[in-house]
């Protein structure tokens, strides 16, 4: 997958917070608790889940602290990081979020060779769903 389809991807879940990550061998399951997009999908759902494939790369770096990189998974899992956007940056996804940790927050910075999506009943969103999803929110079809 094209890194700037990962980027946007993580664009369309904005206010969204990352609560979970655990590593399952070279990849990196997530969750992104987003009710207002979620419900887009199921009335009755709060969250995604997803999958890094194939992930070298996911480390947060606190703004003002660029030396102290916090890669432990289930530290990351405790920061409830909120996306605020998503770019690339020398051929690295930097998802900007905030912290309500004490910092003010910083960029969650990954390398995957994909990124799968899936609904809280377990069905992969493929990303023009994806896209699909988020317009028909934004553009008050829910």
């Amino acid at each position: 997958m094209l890194i700037e389809v990962q980027a946007d991807i993580f664009d369309k879940f904005h206010d969204g917070s990352f609560t979970k990550f655990l590593r399952c061998n070279e990849d990196v399951d997530f969750i992104i608790d987003i009710q207002y997009l979620a419900e887009t999908v199921n009335s009755k759902f709060t969250s995604f889940s997803g999958k890094l494939k194939n992930c070298s790369k996911l480390e947060f770096i606190v703004w003002g602290k660029e030396f102290e990189a916090i890669d432990d998974l289930k530290t990351l899992g405790t920061l409830d990081l909120e996306i605020i956007s998503a770019k690339v940056i020398d051929n690295k996804i930097a998802i900007e979020c905030n912290t309500y940790d004490g910092n003010c927050g910083g960029d969650l910075i990954l390398i995957a060779d994909d990124i799968m999506i899936f609904d809280e009943s377990g069905n992969e969103i493929i990303y023009d769903e994806l896209n699909n999803i988020s317009r028909r929110y934004w553009n008050g079809l829910h």
